[in-house]
């Protein structure tokens, strides 16, 4: 895209207006508004070709860094350490930046970063940067200014640049008002266009292939100085083919690549009229077939985004916009409404572009499981089976933890498969432990086993004491049983804290919804009755209980299994955001549902 206008800025002395611009930009051509020279000088910032006059204009610059010879050009090398893996959804932890002058090595910036929430334990045992490493660190927002001021002038290089410098751009953006305004090389795009014969383009991958020690792996600086030896050896390549120049260098990253991205194929107003606030978004395809649906709480900013940052965008993400030709948007009035509608929108529409479970909460709980034999294991999340659900509990590890002591404190079975007892079968060493009351050698028949399981779930509802019980006879049974002592400490908190067990709750969540509504979940015995937007909360009063016959009479569906998964996140506390009241009623009792609504009522108005 960038091509083409530029095409039409070069030669043109006194300047082109925005609006002709516009025009290529935009499908249907474009609109000289605030929001239309917004979204031009955003496009725009980031490529040394283009200047923006005091009069609005844009002009070509004769002597810009596309130019010059890579040897003579300044790059920073930049690498992130983060809680997660998606960039609409981390904590940055670390923050590694080398700066070259050619090939010379002329400054590093390294910082450690408080992303602000507690890091997953298997990030730390992947990057050894733990909770109380970060805990006086400094946040991004304040780390965001001094690392723009050592970049200045550079091209940015990262290796996956689709996560790394879309996230710094977007923080940028948001911590600084302003795009990095950068160019971006990308050493993963290098190595698939300039190393043909390569599979794999990993950063272990790639140092294995070229003979570099890759030390200091899966911490920012030592990722860096990986990714800048893969850069000294990308320019020596594209120099020795008779492409000497920065532009060389970054075209040499699309080359034959299917990035066609010439023009943005829906009108201006599809993003000048998204709601603001927040709210859930749809890409629609030519047929008007749902490629993507997505949420933010800021939704048009969100969007737009997108659509600028399409030079950091992969293979995949790229052929979506291409695809794009409309965008619709529900406005929420809060994010969990907007989390709770993009779950049910993604699950009836199925959109190309949707990565499998990726739009819900990461969470974990302790299921157990439905039969003759139920067995106790770990799952990520809520499905319509019939189970029951233990948590949300913070941690796969802790869950399986969990998972064995509930399991142990019960005598009940934790492997996997369908279980056909028989005598003679060879019971496995967790019942010697006393870990198991071995159903599968008869030992336990199926009236007793079924006791056990209800005894559990008896404990769970009724709060600590009967877990406590448990627990201090399974800690006197042996060393053995006291490695569990801390999940069980932890199993106790959590059990305090309340969301707990998933289907034999009821509460009604209510946040603010759009246009000074009340948007509402009422939740019985674990299962969505009800919900959407209403003017006063007492009138769904009358309404629930209709709602709960009516929810009697259909089986759990996954859209169900869903919210349940989303809610017990919520309730956990770990929800992006605040303004959600949660009002538990005793189900079945009207007296308690209105109660419930009266408090919930009181309290969001107060």
């Amino acid at each position: 895209m960038r091509e083409r206008l530029h095409a039409i800025v070069e030669g043109r002395g006194a300047g082109v207006a925005p609006a002709e611009l516009l025009d290529v930009v935009f499908e249907g051509g474009g609109d000289d508004s605030e929001f239309g020279r917004y979204f031009l000088r955003s496009l725009l910032q980031g490529d040394p070709r283009f200047r923006e006059g005091a009069d609005g204009l844009w002009h070509a610059v004769d002597d810009h860094l596309f130019d010059r010879d890579t040897s003579e050009a300044a790059y920073v090398v930049v690498d992130l350490e983060t809680t997660g893996q998606r960039t609409d959804d981390h904590g940055v932890t670390e923050i590694g930046a080398i700066r070259l002058q050619g090939e010379t090595e002329v400054g590093r910036f390294e910082s450690l970063i408080n992303p602000g929430s507690p890091i997953p334990s298997f990030v730390t045992s992947l990057t050894g940067i733990s909770d109380a490493m970060v805990a006086d660190a400094p946040s991004l927002d304040d780390v965001l200014g001094p690392f723009v001021e050592f970049a200045d002038g550079a091209v940015l290089v990262a290796h996956n640049a689709a996560f790394d410098a879309q996230l710094l751009d977007r923080e940028a953006r948001r911590a600084l008002g302003r795009s990095l305004g950068m160019p971006t090389v990308c050493t993963v795009r290098l190595a698939q266009n300039l190393m043909r014969e390569l599979t794999k383009t990993s950063l272990d991958s790639l140092s294995e292939h070229l003979g570099l020690e890759s030390s200091g792996r899966h911490r920012a600086m030592g990722d860096c100085e990986a990714t800048a030896d893969f850069l000294r050896h990308f320019l020596k390549m594209l120099r020795e083919s008779g492409r000497p120049t920065v532009g060389d260098l970054v075209a040499a990253q699309d080359a034959d690549h299917v990035r066609r991205y010439p023009h943005i194929a829906i009108a201006q107003r599809d993003l000048e009229e998204l709601t603001e606030g927040p709210g859930v978004f749809l890409m629609l395809d030519a047929d008007g077939n749902a490629l993507f649906v997505g949420r933010s709480a800021e939704l048009r900013s969100e969007v737009t985004r997108r659509f600028l940052e399409a030079d950091h965008a992969s293979e995949r993400q790229c052929q979506m916009l291409t695809e794009t030709r409309r965008i619709t948007s529900i406005a929420c009035g809060s994010v969990l409404q907007a989390q709770l509608i993009e779950a049910r929108e993604i699950r009836r529409r199925d959109p190309a572009y949707n990565r499998s479970g990726r739009h819900m909460p990461r969470t974990n709980f302790v299921r157990v499981s439905r039969g003759r034999f139920p067995r106790v294991s770990s799952s990520t999340r809520v499905i319509p089976d019939g189970s029951h659900y233990i948590g949300p509990l913070r941690g796969r590890g802790f869950a399986n933890e969990a998972a064995d002591l509930l399991a142990a404190a019960f005598g009940l079975r934790t492997c996997k498969g369908r279980l056909d007892p028989d005598p003679a079968f060879e019971a496995c060493e967790l019942k010697d432990q006393g870990w198991c009351s071995s159903p599968c050698d008869a030992t336990v028949d199926a009236g007793e086993y079924a006791a056990r399981v209800d005894e559990l779930v008896d404990c769970l509802e009724s709060g600590g004491d009967g877990l406590k019980k448990r627990y201090d006879a399974l800690r006197s049974a042996g060393s053995a049983a006291r490695r569990l002592a801390g999940a069980m400490r932890r199993i106790a908190r959590h059990r305090r804290e309340g969301s707990w067990l998933v289907g034999a709750e009821s509460y009604v969540a209510v946040t603010r919804g759009a246009d000074e509504r009340y948007f509402a979940v009422a939740v019985v015995d674990g299962a969505v009755v009800w919900d959407g937007e209403v003017s006063e909360l007492p009138a769904l009063a009358a309404t629930v209980p209709d709602a709960v016959e009516a929810r009697s009479k259909r089986r759990n569906t996954v859209d169900d299994a869903d919210a349940s998964t989303i809610l017990a996140w919520w309730r956990r506390g770990d929800g992006a955001g605040d303004g959600v009241v949660w009002a538990p009623f005793e189900a079945g009792n009207a007296v308690s549902l209105d109660a419930a609504l009266a408090e919930a009522s009181v309290t969001l108005d107060s």
